[in-house]
């Protein structure tokens, strides 16, 4: 009973301090629709928040967030498990919050056939969103995004568009709003409502890689760009020990401030002592290695923007545009 209490006590914390901060401004998806009622969040996207009730979770059953079980214990937690088709989170931010999209076995349906065509969900996801924008389908249309799915797995014209993701999407359709860096669309987190996430999109070898560099639980204010330079270096350094660990990311919480224990588990494997700052010139000297890889391949200084509505419109939830300047993405990047 103690223990139980104890484990109440945490998630009323982090339900009251961390998550409703989260869910109001950076797990809002792209909008598409430029209206302040995006039901994908509310309904499909694991979280539905309505006056003097608890907060529902919808646990998609995929382990990478098994610490939603510490939400049973809170009285203000509702966690419900699902497992269509082993959707993952931001698998639901880009077939639903972005389409606007409330059916889960749809959601399921084109994940299904994304896995059969072998592309990658997030991006066509964010693909049909673009085909939306240029008005081939309706925002919210069931039977228009599995047509559009099969469109995909059948090589038709416009599947191969589809196909090819966000970018080549949105410039073939002639579409503005177009959520990506250097080709990878936008997975979860709207940068305008997260300037960390939004440094991190800009500035990491990737592009939009909200894995790596993952500034979230460290922001204290989320629609500042003060100091995000420095925190998003921070967290790229931290998710690169995790690669070349081959660790999972999410053990980069657990060592984000004093990676002795990561020290530890080489010293036990390979009977090698490394220093911390020696472990992080190794992986600095990587993240080097990569952006001269991309400029090698033609990548310019310029290529790490997004579009251009990113910056002329704002996030109607926050009334938050892209501040942060070309100089302080390329900061960002340098090692």
């Amino acid at each position: 009973m103690r223990r139980r209490n104890y484990l109440i006590t945490v998630a009323n914390k982090l339900a009251k301090n961390y998550a409703k901060k989260f869910i109001s401004t950076a797990l809002v998806p792209i909008d598409y629709t430029r209206t302040k009622e995006i039901p994908a969040i509310l309904d499909v996207s694991g979280i539905d928040i309505k006056k003097n009730k608890k907060l529902r979770i919808l646990d998609i059953g995929s382990p990478q967030i098994l610490s939603l079980s510490l939400c049973l214990c809170s009285e203000l937690w509702d966690v419900v498990y699902i497992n269509p088709f082993e959707m993952e989170l931001e698998d639901l931010h880009l077939k639903s919050s972005v389409l606007c999209l409330k059916n889960l076995d749809v959601i399921a349906e084109m994940n299904r056939i994304a896995n059969d065509a072998g592309v990658d969900t997030l991006d066509v996801g964010a693909a049909i969103g673009v085909a939306m924008e240029a008005g081939l389908a309706e925002f919210g249309d069931e039977e228009a995004v599995i047509k559009l799915m099969e469109e995909v797995r059948n090589l038709t014209p416009l599947g191969r568009i589809l196909a090819s993701g966000c970018k080549v999407a949105a410039k073939v359709l002639g579409v503005r709003h177009a959520p990506h860096v250097l080709g990878q669309a936008l997975p979860a987190y709207e940068p305008r409502g997260t300037k960390g996430m939004a440094m991190t999109y800009l500035s990491n070898p990737m592009g939009a890689d909200h894995s790596f560099g993952f500034t979230l639980r460290d922001e204290d204010n989320l629609t500042s760009k003060e100091g995000k330079v420095e925190l998003s270096k921070k967290f790229q350094v931290i998710g690169s020990r995790m690669d070349a660990m081959g660790m999972c990311n999410f053990v980069r919480y657990s060592v984000r401030n004093d990676m002795t224990p990561l020290l530890n588990l080489i010293k036990s494997r390979y009977d090698v002592e490394i220093s911390a700052d020696e472990f992080d010139d190794l992986v600095k000297e990587t993240l080097r290695i990569e952006h001269q890889f991309n400029t090698d391949a033609g990548i310019t200084a310029q290529d790490y923007r997004f579009t251009e509505t990113f910056y002329e419109e704002v996030q109607p939830e926050t009334g938050e545009k892209i501040d942060i300047t070309d100089e302080e993405s390329s900061q960002a990047r340098q090692w």
